[in-house]
């Protein structure tokens, strides 16, 4: 799908820039920060800082 295809986009351009931009900030925080803005326009009724502290819940964190 459309959304499909421009959400694996953007996390790979996410990723692949957050190495070169300035300021150290971890890729784990800048994907944070995507998601936040991301599930907004994903969920019916927009959660996503809930959403996602449940999705770190099922989820370890590897480091």
């Amino acid at each position: 799908s459309a959304a499909a295809v421009t959400l694996v986009c953007a996390f790979f351009g996410l990723c692949t820039l957050t190495d070169d931009l300035p300021g150290g900030r971890a890729v784990g925080e800048q994907i944070g920060q995507w998601w936040l803005l991301t599930l907004k326009s994903l969920q019916a009724t927009p959660d996503p800082a809930g959403l996602l502290a449940r999705a770190r819940v099922r989820i370890p964190v590897q480091r």
